[in-house]
């Protein structure tokens, strides 16, 4: 009995240590949590980075968010057939087409919308030949000085395209390789024509929400050639001046009118 008596004291004893052990921690957890939410957030003060996803990453970090990771499943359910193996490829393919196909079949297409957009496209082919003096000035060449400084700015962590190269291969590769992509792209430029691999992409779905075996679940991104997004820049940098100038402040991607784009198809790849 009195065997059984010291062991529940001993027990006793024991709880009483480890609940004090377990306050102690809980209350060291609190203050190193608290330390790590100042420090992400002095980060987020401090954060000078023109890169936006820089900013949400330590963002989301602050918050807690954690970004879905989801594998895409072996098998694809689009239009209510289940597809698997070697149809897979195919039918992501015709998922992502749709999304820029035209298809009067669909209930909320809308005739007189398409005809209204094919009209004023041909309004501004028309009008493109009205603006020789502006197009002497756009078909200046691309200097070499305004490619090294669009290669020094370059992003880092950004995923490879076609060509798979990534921006730091360009930017901390050394000046040959920084004139070398220079003049590259002024050969480009006045031969009117871009090797097929910069007008080329490579979709990456992205899961949204919902069944992820569905390609309607999912957000398409375009990784493109690294060169052909240095040519593109540089062509974009003399351009928007003279948008400006000609309509005002332009939209949030600051790219050509649709009369120059249809002048110049050779730019991005027609």
């Amino acid at each position: 009995m009195r065997d059984d008596h010291n062991d529940a004291a001993l027990r006793a004893e024991l709880q009483d240590e480890l609940r004090e052990l377990q306050k102690k921690i809980k209350k060291r957890l609190g203050v190193l949590r608290g330390q790590s939410v100042h420090r992400r957030n002095a980060s987020l003060i401090k954060c000078k980075s023109k890169n936006p996803s820089v900013y949400w990453d330590l963002l989301k970090r602050t918050v807690g968010a954690n970004r879905k990771r989801v594998h895409i499943p072996g098998e694809v359910l689009f239009d209510g057939v289940l597809s698997c193996e070697e149809k897979i490829r195919e039918v992501w393919g015709e998922a992502f087409r749709r999304i820029f196909a035209v298809d009067k079949e669909e209930k909320t297409f809308r005739e007189e919308w398409l005809e209204e957009i094919t009209q004023e496209v041909r309004a501004e082919v028309k009008q493109s030949y009205q603006f020789d003096s502006l197009n002497v000035d756009l078909n200046q060449p691309i200097s070499e000085e305004e490619v090294l400084v669009i290669v020094a700015n370059l992003s880092q962590g950004k995923a490879a395209g076609v060509d798979a190269m990534v921006n730091e291969i360009l930017r901390f590769g050394g000046e040959g390789i920084a004139k070398a992509t220079a003049k590259l792209c002024q050969f480009m430029f006045c031969c009117e024509k871009v090797p097929k691999d910069w007008a080329r992409g490579l979709i990456f779905p992205l899961y949204k929400d919902g069944d992820a075996r569905n390609p309607d679940n999912y957000r398409g991104i375009t990784l493109l050639s690294v060169v052909g997004k240095v040519y593109a820049v540089g062509f974009k940098c003399e351009s928007d001046e003279m948008v400006r100038e000609e309509r005002g402040i332009v939209g949030r991607t600051g790219w050509l009118p649709a009369r120059e784009i249809y002048r110049r198809p050779h730019l991005f790849g027609g």
